[in-house]
């Protein structure tokens, strides 16, 4: 979009349809320095984030509307907040979604404060946030297909580390190749992953309305351990749950091609006792399942339920069911996404929503502690997420309704912001929140645009560096006689505004370089070589470098950063990311 620069304070806006208003993110420019035969008029600008605006919910810009960004060239594409809310007693600081748009899906992470874009990745399906590998912190991203009308996943997950490099990938053992659900995995602290696979099983489906030669699938999970991936424990819907127990619509024809989703498995947990916690959209459940026997200990919701429900507990098509205390000390509290309704079905309640209970096992109940109601009513098709932050707020991700919101844990809300139109396509798997230090090996990505075609003096510059968060001052410098940090002869500097910095000079060089520095000046990257002559700049093959002050070295681009993956072409997964580098081969990656 084209936007102009503003420097507005982030306010609590509340009301929807308030107009339309553009945040450029980034504080006010360095002055330049005075140079022989340059002059520097540095001018922040960032990416484009709207407050209250009534176009953007009405569709006007497109169900989901995007932005591209000048460095990164027009395959770039990243989504664009509309804040509804945005409270500064907020505290979710990155947020990281999947950013599903039709076919299409890429892992995004913004700034939750600013709404600026700090990281849009690879295709792939759900992407998991942060967890912990062999002490360090991994991004978690699936790689496969999305099989619809279910809506499950085949491939396998991803662990990237800081610098978003592949450090290892996990599949489900004991099924072919490529089997992997995309709806969780998590890592644990006992050096095991948990996974899960929807496996088309034989079944007979009268008592549903179908036929008797039908097939399920047959909702598995296991927990491996992470070093030999020796299977500890597996275990199967299908030969603990009854295909009748389910609330889920027989729309399908319950053959081999189209199999039946009595059940539709999309969270696990491992508990303090060691044994799981297990989501069941299809069963409106959640399952508390031995680790030692396989048995059902105990069943929340649906069918058979073991529990005694207080008022407004209720709850159907849930998603995200986490403990938040210690279930060996009943009663303990749980958070879930209601969602209220399945796409095939009528609404079982009047709006989604997110849930805090507390759990009796005891005495055989649960409570309502709080429910996160959303600035809209309606129910939500699928998907959601619910995650108490560090700091005690709760973070919502409304699934299929593309927004996610903050709340005090007593239901207050603080922020509230949309990604796509609400009812368009897009949607977000789970919003999560987390810490998280992007240093990618790749260089950043500098253009420049000349004042016109007449002009080979006067240029605009924009930089940026997709997935790093260290950055806090982008260095412009004239690499005519040296491209390294410190010999270079340096034009400007300005403070980091949002995903992409703009900077209009002048300057009779014919060759830039621009130096990203962290909080403590220390150059942490460089950027290609840009040569300019009569009017027009194009990136050279020549890296500029930070030199001896460098913490980091950044020298891959493109498809070269791509080509050094160390991805198991076996696993089936060789398709997501070769179409992924169709994409970032335009962004310097």
């Amino acid at each position: 979009m084209s936007v102009q620069p503003t420097s507005p304070t982030p306010a609590a806006i509340s009301r929807r349809g308030a107009g339309i208003a553009q945040l450029l993110l980034g504080g006010a420019a360095c002055a330049a320095a005075a140079l022989a035969a340059v002059a520097v008029a540095p001018l922040a600008r960032a990416d484009t984030v709207l407050y209250n605006s009534s176009t953007y919910e009405s569709g006007a810009l497109g169900t989901g509307p995007n932005q591209t960004f000048v460095s990164t060239g027009s395959s770039f594409v990243a989504p664009i907040l509309n804040y509804l809310t945005n409270s500064s007693t907020a505290t979710s600081d990155l947020v990281f979604i999947t950013w599903y748009r039709g076919s299409v899906s890429n892992p995004v992470i913004f700034d939750a404060t600013t709404g600026s874009i700090v990281y849009v990745g690879p295709a792939g399906g759900a992407f998991l946030g942060v967890q912990e590998y062999k002490g360090e912190p991994v991004l978690t991203q699936f790689a496969g297909n999305i099989i619809l009308p279910a809506g499950y996943g085949q491939g396998t997950f991803l662990l990237r580390a800081s610098n978003y490099s592949v450090v290892d990938s996990f599949s489900f053992v004991g099924l072919a190749a490529n089997m992997t659900d995309m709806h969780e995995f998590v890592l644990t602290s006992d050096n095991t992953a948990l996974l899960q696979a929807y496996n088309t099983t034989a079944a007979d489906l009268t008592v549903v309305g179908g036929p008797s030669d039908g097939y399920v699938l047959d909702c598995v999970f296991q927990e491996v351990d992470v070093d030999t991936r020796e299977v500890l424990f597996q275990w199967s819907t299908l030969e603990h749950i009854p295909v009748n127990d389910t609330l889920a619509v027989f729309a399908v024809s319950g053959n081999q091609s189209y199999p039946y989703d009595y059940c539709h498995m999309n969270s696990l947990e491992k508990d303090q006792a060691g044994n799981y916690l297990v989501s069941f959209r299809g069963l409106s459940a959640v399952y508390s399942i031995s680790s030692s026997t396989g048995d059902i200990l105990w069943k929340m919701g649906g069918a058979d339920n073991s529990f005694t429900f207080g008022d407004g507990v209720e709850f159907y098509y849930q998603h995200h069911a986490r403990l938040q205390s210690d279930i060996r000390s009943s009663p303990f509290n749980m958070t879930l996404f209601d969602n209220g309704m399945e796409a095939s079905q009528e609404d079982k309640e009047a709006y989604g929503r997110g849930l805090l209970l507390s759990v009796d096992t005891t005495a055989k109940t649960v409570t309502l502690v709080t429910e996160f109601k959303p600035s809209f009513d309606t129910t939500i098709s699928s998907q959601g997420s619910v995650q108490i932050l560090d700091s005690g707020n709760v973070l919502v991700g409304w699934g299929a309704d593309s927004e996610f919101s903050e709340y005090t844990i007593d239901g207050k809300l603080l922020r509230d912001a949309q990604f796509a139109e609400v009812g368009s396509s897009s949607a977000s798997y789970r919003c999560l929140s987390s810490s998280w230090t992007g240093a990618p090996t790749t260089t950043p990505a500098l253009a420049l645009v000349s004042a016109s075609s007449s002009s080979s003096t006067s240029w605009t510059a924009y930089v940026s560096w997709n997935g790093d968060t260290r950055v806090t001052t982008w260095v412009l410098a004239d690499a005519a006689s040296s491209a390294t940090f410190g010999s270079a002869n340096e034009l400007t500097r300005v403070a980091r505004a949002g995903f992409e910095t703009a900077l209009n000079l002048t300057s009779s060089s014919s060759s830039f370089a621009a130096f990203g520095l962290d909080a403590n000046g220390t150059c942490v990257g460089a950027s290609l070589v840009v040569t300019a002559s009569g009017g027009a700049a194009a990136a050279s093959t020549t890296s500029a470098s930070c030199g001896a002050s460098a913490t980091t070295s950044s020298t891959k681009s493109g498809a070269a950063a791509w080509a050094g993956l160390s991805i198991p072409v076996a696993m089936g997964v060789s398709a997501a990311v070769a179409g992924a580098a169709v994409l970032l081969s335009a962004v310097g990656l």
